[in-house]
């Protein structure tokens, strides 16, 4: 849930307009996007986004193209422009 809500936050911030149904959401635009470690990034765009986590891990699903999974404690999101920052690290923000 909480990463539900953080989710929620940074697409007000971006003044996102989304439909959620079960941890899955649709926007009307496509979303940029960019995955961040501290060594490199990646953007791109998606029209869907499916998000489930556990107490250890986190997973993401976009356009049921591209997921990826990674430990919980480590992500943390963040408006950047006009897109969704993903940033992962390897210690809690």
């Amino acid at each position: 849930m909480y990463y539900k809500n953080l989710l929620e936050e940074t697409f007000k911030e971006l003044n996102v307009s989304y439909f959620e149904k079960d941890l899955g959401y649709s926007f009307d635009q496509p979303l940029s996007i960019t995955i961040a470690t501290p060594q490199t990034h990646f953007s791109f765009k998606t029209k869907t986004l499916r998000l489930e986590s556990t107490d250890d891990f986190l997973y993401m699903d976009f356009d049921n193209e591209f997921s990826f999974k990674t430990q919980a404690p480590f992500v943390n999101f963040a408006p950047s422009k006009d897109n969704l920052l993903v940033r992962l690290s390897h210690t809690k923000f």
